[in-house]
């Protein structure tokens, strides 16, 4: 690889770039350029200065088949305002990585503050990197797979912390078993519960309790009357019935249609159904109690 300087030379910089792709960033500051080739230092440098405000360099595989990069502005990114900043990792996921250069870049106005940078994951020390270039490099070898959050010190201070998972994300084994749950049958009450019944001429009485809210129901002169929270209603009386009473709230269909619906009335004293002038009455489930 070869870059262009200030004096117009053509510096030479042997670099392992074969037929693959890889990473260039080059940092500016204070006129000077500090060039890293895959996250790791290489060389700093005093640019050409350019109309286009381009940087020229050239890349080959072999020598004798250059080719020319005319890189512009691929990506930009401004120094961190903070003294301590780790670059070129952000949070998130690296599958199948081991091994990994973290990189710091301490702010000018602190540089004297310390000599070296010390990088820490989940609060242990794993590592240390003195000066190179304008940024300070460390390789973190043979990492457990796992979540580790990093950060970077430099005397009294510290980077922002960064959240990596190095290694395939571990999926959470997640149990599902069907809930267990009880239904009201003929000799038990839960808050939701279907009856079904025949009532033949003349008055009738019914009622139960789940504990929670009494159903009472009468039937006087062809008129099916009701207690709801709010009061007595009535309506039309019929002979074959299904009543679906679920948490408080009760719905009648008489003769296959739909008659009243009301909340129910507040009662603690539990009883299954009793009845007077209705026949062939049957308890059954209606939703499902958890």
């Amino acid at each position: 690889m070869l870059i262009q300087t200030t004096n117009g030379a053509l510096d030479e910089i042997v670099l392992p770039i074969y037929n693959e792709w890889h990473t260039y960033c080059f940092i500016a500051e204070n006129g000077v350029v500090h060039f890293y080739f895959d996250g790791g230092y290489v060389v700093s440098f005093n640019p050409q200065i350019s109309p286009s405000s381009k940087i020229t360099f050239f890349a080959a595989c072999v020598t004798s088949h250059a080719t020319v990069y005319s890189v512009d502005y691929i990506s930009y990114t401004p120094f961190s305002s903070e003294p301590v900043a780790l670059l070129d990792i952000s949070d998130g996921v690296l599958s199948d990585v081991n091994s990994f250069t973290l990189t710091a870049r301490v702010g000018a106005d602190v540089r004297d503050e310390g000599e070296e940078v010390s990088y820490y994951a989940n609060g242990v020390r794993i590592g240390s990197s003195a000066k190179k270039g304008v940024a300070y490099s460390y390789d973190w070898e043979d990492i457990p797979q796992g979540t580790y959050i990093i950060h970077a010190e430099y005397g009294k201070y510290k980077s922002a912390p960064v959240t990596v998972t190095f290694g395939e994300q571990e999926q959470s084994e997640i149990k599902v078993r069907e809930a267990e749950y009880e239904v009201s049958t003929q000799t038990k009450l839960t808050s939701s519960y279907a009856l079904s019944f025949t009532k033949s001429g003349g008055s009738a009485t019914l009622s139960a309790c789940d504990g929670l809210y009494l159903l009472d129901l009468k039937w006087v002169g062809g008129e099916l009357l009701y207690v709801g929270a709010d009061g007595e209603g009535k309506t039309v009386g019929g002979q074959d019935y299904c009543i679906l009473v679920d948490s408080g709230f009760c719905t009648v269909y008489s003769d296959g249609n739909f008659a009243a619906s009301f909340l129910m009335p507040v009662s603690k004293e539990y009883m299954l159904p009793e009845s007077e002038g209705i026949s062939d009455l049957t308890v059954g489930e209606y939703g499902k109690m958890y």
